[in-house]
């Protein structure tokens, strides 16, 4: 019965399927060819291509396989609210590393390069509003926290350099395995204070 209802339902709105085939054809078209002019946000493009390559599928899906209403309106991802949190994520590291990179251009002028740190330094009030799914990945955002809003010396070359390798690292891959949370965790700790005020206690008191 259930089956018939849907082979009735599908027959009646066939022309609507064509033509919503047709419109994600035609939005996937535009996405790919956008995608080869864009390049700060390659992780971005690859995530909507595969969104619009993927609802395109469900809409075949229902006309041949005869779909139910629900599962035509399944998520797309396994966790869509992971792959949203991941796009932000990347876009904030991505917004904010240029402010890195402007410092070490104009290392020289003191007042340019610690204006262009003070403007990093929003990128952890931004990064409150998100949680990810890697313990690992904000275990090293909150030392950097620690270290960059502690810090009150002009930032050394090698410190900026650091924080760039860093950021690299990070917008490579945000499920950051042991291994690699104990070298970036090793190289943040060579440079900076993570600890904040603690590490002005003298514990052999």
């Amino acid at each position: 019965m259930t089956k018939q209802y849907y082979i009735s339902e599908v027959t009646e709105t066939e022309s609507s399927h064509e033509i919503l085939r047709g419109e994600f054809n035609d939005l996937r078209t535009k996405i790919v060819a956008s995608s080869n002019t864009i390049t700060e946000k390659s992780g971005e493009d690859m995530i909507t291509e595969k969104f619009s390559t993927e609802l395109l599928t469900k809409v075949n899906d229902f006309e041949t396989n005869l779909m139910s209403l629900q599962d035509l309106y399944k998520p797309l991802f396994k966790s869509d609210t992971s792959n949203i949190v991941d796009i932000k994520v990347f876009s904030l590291l991505n917004k904010y590393k240029k402010h890195i990179i402007a410092a070490i251009s104009n290392f020289e002028d003191e007042i340019d390069r610690e204006n262009e740190m003070a403007q990093f330094s929003r990128f952890f009030y931004e990064m409150d509003y998100i949680k990810c799914d890697s313990e690992n990945f904000f275990d090293i955002i909150n030392s950097l926290r620690v270290a960059i809003i502690s810090k009150v010396e002009p930032y050394s070359l090698d410190e900026l350099v650091c924080l760039r390798v860093t950021f690299d690292d990070l917008m490579r891959n945000f499920n950051i395995t042991d291994k690699k949370f104990n070298d970036i965790m090793d190289k943040i700790e060579r440079h900076f204070n993570t600890i904040g005020p603690l590490s002005k206690i003298n514990h052999n008191i």
